[in-house]
């Protein structure tokens, strides 16, 4: 997560509860968020959405591929 932040800079948007963290960020007129998975092991990226004003632009999800 904190290399996510590291290139993204400081989220707009986010939170962080007993099993997900989630952030959103700005960029280039994209809205980006990801979202972790978190237990007392760690982190885990579940996903990872990238949304133009107009709407879904691409989605992953690491744990099916």
């Amino acid at each position: 997560m904190e290399d996510i932040e590291a290139i993204f800079g400081k989220a707009v948007d986010g939170f962080k509860d007993s099993i997900e963290i989630s952030r959103t960020f700005i960029v280039s007129n994209l809205e980006i968020e990801f979202s972790w998975y978190h237990d007392n092991k760690g982190t885990a990226l579940t996903y990872m959405i990238i949304q133009h004003d107009k709407g879904f632009y691409h989605g992953s999800c690491p744990a099916a591929n």
